[in-house]
Order: structure tokens, then sequence, then C-alpha cells
């Protein structure tokens, strides 16, 4: 059996569960106490904050990185990704332009503490241009995914904002 505690990262519930017990104190086992931390260089790996609660995040999966496409005749490409957050995804905004101005998309669904939420929006692409389009989701409590996540000794909880370049056929 394995303990599943929504809201929180894979490697905070635990496996192989052959009894629970109720303890006054945090754990001391190795990983609660010292592996599962978001370790900065130079930080106390005890005193360091503990991964737990899902930080907010989205990903681009249409188009792909890479991927030439033809917009055809509206001259638009369609944008799509998932956000989530433990505290569920308030908004998802997208760039085109190195993040001078962010514009919302739209979501398919309810927004849920812990769930996944489908994002979409279309973008004007001409052929022969190349775009590089960044998404980033803001939770219900006001967090914002940032540009770079501080990296930690055991990269854990990385957060960084998506992106992806995409090239317009030549018509």
């Amino acid at each position: 059996m394995r303990a599943i505690v929504p809201g929180w990262y894979g490697m905070a519930s635990a496996k192989w569960v052959t009894k629970v017990r109720v303890e006054t104190a945090p754990s001391d086992n190795h990983f609660m106490a010292r592996g599962y931390r978001y370790n900065f260089p130079g930080d106390d790996p005890a005193a360091a904050p503990p991964v737990e609660e899902l930080r907010v995040k989205s990903l681009i999966t249409r188009p792909l990185d890479g991927s030439t496409i033809d917009p055809g005749d509206t001259g638009k490409i369609r944008l799509q990704g998932f956000a989530w957050a433990a505290k569920g995804v308030r908004l998802v905004e997208v760039t085109t332009d190195g993040g001078k101005t962010w514009r919302p998309a739209g979501f398919m669904g309810d927004s849920e503490p812990h769930s996944w939420r489908l994002w979409a929006t279309e973008e004007p692409l001409a052929p022969g241009q190349t775009l590089v389009i960044r998404a980033r989701a803001t939770d219900a409590a006001g967090n914002v995914q940032p540009v770079d996540a501080k990296p930690n000794a055991g990269g854990y909880g990385n957060n960084s904002i998506h992106e992806v370049t995409v090239h317009g056929a030549q018509g």
C-alpha cells in the first residue's frame, strides 16, 4: 500500500505502508528530515524547508517545441496545455514577446484544488515567423509561476515557466 497525500509531491507520500502511527513531532526519517528538503547551496539541510505542497506549474503541450506549423486561412495557431496547483489554478497567461505582455488563456473544466486544468488560446503566426511561447500559471492564493525557480540541491519543485519555439511554415 502507498499513502497518497493530495497536493503533495509523490516523494513525500510514504511507500510500503505496513503500519500507521501518530507522532507528536516531525519524522526523523532521513528522507523527511534531510533528504526531501529545498536545500540551497550553503544551507543546513535539516533547517531547509521540506518538499511538501505542490507548487503552481503550467506546461505547454501543443504545439510541440521546434515544430513547423501551417497556420492555415486563419493565420492563427492553437496553444494549449495543463496547469496545476495545490490550491487550484486561478489563471494561465501566455506571452510571445519575452514577457513584456501577458494574455490570459481560457480554461476547460472547473478549478479544483490539486487537479490539473486544461487551458487553451490562439496566437497569430505568419509564414516564416519564429515564435517563442511562454506560459505561466497563478494559483488561487496568488502564487505566480516564476521565470526561473531557485535551484536546490535535489532539483525538487522546479516550477520554472515553460517555453516552446515554433516556426510558421512557408506559404
